[in-house]
């Protein structure tokens, strides 16, 4: 993420001498079905695939959401959290 910053801060593009070394991973998005990481074309680029991101998010919170039903102290915990993250009061 490093890499990232400071090639938009100081190069206006994603690109870095980090990333120009090979010192950090590239991040890129698609709109493709799935994510992309081949190490025998390249060990620094990763490509993700934002639709089946959203998707895993979406399926791993339903799946926490489920399971901190069962559980007290984790229903304690994420109401603490989603308040701090969501900033809202949670019921």
């Amino acid at each position: 993420m490093g890499g990232v910053r400071c090639g938009l801060v100081h190069r206006y593009q994603p690109h870095s001498s980090l990333s120009d070394r090979g010192e950090c991973k590239l991040f890129l998005y698609t709109t493709r079905k799935n994510h992309v990481y081949d190490p025998s074309k390249s060990e620094n680029v990763i490509i993700i695939s934002v639709p089946r991101i959203v998707r895993d998010f979406y399926k791993a919170m339903k799946n926490f959401l489920g399971d901190r039903s069962k559980d007290d102290e984790l229903i304690k915990k994420a109401k603490r959290r989603f308040q701090r993250f969501f900033q809202v009061k949670v019921l």
